[in-house]
């Protein structure tokens, strides 16, 4: 009686018996979400963005054209003379004549093959230019080298700025010039043409006496 008066006093409370069996319902369990969910085809365009961007990298590196390097091997002096001219003044004028044969060395570094349309070699005098010449050119396989040989004949040229220096020089046995070989070329490619631009200076100390070059320097 006393423990029916009890769950009688204590409303909402049921007393179990204790040989009932009673079934709770299933605790409700909420689902976790992964930290790191993968999706395929965000992975897919990745990857291939990825290898689009190395291509172009690649392609840019190997196509992107580069110059030619040129390298001058040996100067060769055929002969060299001044001659006097007479004119209406009481000085006369002087003109040099020069027989020069350059050899130089081309580099391709290029994955297309160079063409290069001529050589311009220009001679120059004590800052005073004196005359050009211009040699044909022709093609270079791709990441290969060839040898050129330009020959400069200047006759007649006269000059009127250094005129007692050219005749001081001359006599003296150590005449300077200096040199411009300029390289116009194109890279063969399939769509593009790029166009290519090499100039090597060289300054020349000449023996008229015996046809020798005493010294040579040459640079870009």
């Amino acid at each position: 009686m006393a423990s029916q008066n009890r769950g009688d006093a204590e409303e909402g409370y049921h007393e179990l018996s204790q040989d009932g069996y009673y079934e709770l319902p299933p605790y409700p369990q909420t689902r976790r979400r992964s930290c790191c969910t993968f999706s395929w085809p965000v992975v897919v365009v990745l990857v291939v963005m990825v290898f689009l961007v190395g291509g172009m990298v690649t392609a840019g590196f190997v196509l992107w054209p580069t110059a030619p390097g040129v390298e001058v091997k040996m100067w060769k002096l055929n002969g060299i003379s001044v001659d006097s001219k007479e004119t209406e003044s009481i000085l006369p004028a002087y003109q040099l004549n020069v027989s020069l044969d350059m050899l130089v060395e081309i580099q391709n570094p290029n994955y297309a093959g160079l063409v290069y349309k001529d050589v311009t070699v220009r001679i120059v005098y004590r800052g005073d230019e004196v005359g050009q010449v211009q040699s044909e050119g022709e093609r270079i396989k791709a990441r290969s080298s060839a040898n050129h040989t330009a020959t400069v004949e200047l006759e007649g040229n006269e000059i009127f700025d250094n005129a007692k220096e050219l005749v001081a020089d001359y006599y003296n046995g150590e005449l300077p010039l200096t040199t411009y070989a300029t390289f116009d070329g194109y890279l063969k490619f399939w769509v593009a043409e790029p166009l290519l631009k090499v100039t090597v200076a060289c300054d020349l100390v000449l023996n008229p006496k015996n046809n020798t070059i005493l010294s040579q320097e040459c640079g870009f």
